[in-house]
């Protein structure tokens, strides 16, 4: 967040009278600057791949992809980047998938010694605004 025009940007898009959404944006921003992230620009079915590669031994990725529209052939790419990088190493794949509305599900893939699961963590707001964690 050391984009001064990027943070006028984002800052625009809450109202005035928004108050609480204000203060969460100054929050993030506030952690963003104290955690950077390396960003790396790209479609993902094409360059993670190589960012996979790049992870250290004895670290275990975890991808996180929400509200992100793919095609279904990209969806199928990435699912098969994944289960490749899977199989030799452990992965967890955090995404959220909604049918269209406001509300979202939370998953979760692992692959730990090459063995895929699936589970359904929560239902949740596409936005944020809430989150219901389903029993474990």
């Amino acid at each position: 967040m050391r984009d001064s025009d990027a943070l006028l940007w984002l800052r625009a898009f809450i109202w005035p009278e928004q108050v609480e959404r204000a203060e969460l944006l100054d929050r993030a921003i506030q952690t963003a600057r104290q955690n950077p992230v390396e960003l790396i620009a790209g479609d993902a079915t094409e360059t993670l791949a190589a960012v996979m590669e790049k992870v250290p031994g004895g670290r275990t990725l975890c991808v996180f992809r929400t509200l992100t529209a793919l095609s279904p052939r990209s969806r199928e790419r990435l699912a098969a980047v994944c289960a490749r990088y899977g199989a030799k190493r452990d992965l967890f794949l955090v995404s959220t998938r909604g049918p269209g509305s406001i509300e979202s599900e939370l998953r979760l893939v692992s692959f730990v010694n090459g063995v895929k699961t699936e589970r359904l963590l929560a239902r949740c707001h596409n936005r944020g605004q809430w989150l219901e964690w389903l029993e474990s």
